[in-house]
């Protein structure tokens, strides 16, 4: 529901919550209530018949892995298929394709794949254009903030404004310059609102034993 109202955002969850099957559910319901007809799923190459089994799985609809030579990817993206799947490393190799497939939905995977904005990947994947998006990862911030800025750059170039004024801030530095922290985060948090969630296990588990506590009950 809240990717529904946001439209393009970050589901910043702990690793185990679900990320997956969140979008999946969500892709679904965007599909019923916004007519949506492509959604396009980029992953590590690992994972990609793991979105195929999940989305079979808990879905109607059967998923397209886009795989292989040049020649055999080129006529699988113009077969008739709501979900298809592809690695990071072929959006560089087939954002041509892509883009004239035009998909209303991408749903990015292990998102941190872009985090690093000055990489071929990262420049390649925030070319891709689509009216919905929904960014996966449960560490939005590995190392450095700069990265939050990176990944949030395809949800929303605009929302976080210019990378240097963004991270001017919130950085705590040492007599020579050098970061050595960060301060001042729960502003960068309320101003992503809007646009991310992020959950924590001990938070969930929480509501979920709630859940079945009551369902026990009824019973």
């Amino acid at each position: 529901l809240f990717a529904l109202k946001a439209g393009r955002c970050l589901i910043g969850d702990d690793m185990g919550l679900g990320k997956t099957i969140q979008a999946i559910a969500a892709a679904e319901l965007m599909a019923e209530l916004f007519n949506i007809g492509k959604a396009l799923i980029i992953s590590p190459t690992s994972l990609k018949y793991q979105w195929k089994t999940e989305i079979e799985k808990f879905s109607s609809r059967k998923a397209l892995v886009v795989e292989g030579l040049n020649h055999q990817r080129r006529p699988l993206y113009r077969n008739d298929s709501f979900y298809k799947l592809i690695n990071y490393e072929l959006v560089a190799r087939d954002l041509a394709l892509i883009k004239e497939w035009a998909p209303d939905l991408i749903i990015l995977d292990e998102a941190q794949r872009i985090k690093n904005w000055k990489t071929r990947t990262a420049k390649t994947v925030k070319e891709l254009e689509s009216t919905f998006a929904m960014v996966l990862t449960g560490t939005p911030i590995e190392n450095r903030i700069e990265e939050l800025h990176s990944i949030m750059e395809f949800v929303d170039r605009y929302h976080l404004g210019p990378l240097y004024r963004f991270v001017h801030n919130p950085r705590v530095v040492d007599g020579g310059g050098k970061v050595i922290g960060y301060q001042n985060l729960d502003k960068v948090r309320n101003s992503l609102k809007t646009v991310m969630i992020r959950r924590k296990k001990d938070e969930v588990l929480k509501q979920l034993a709630t859940v079945l506590k009551n369902k026990s009950r009824k019973c």
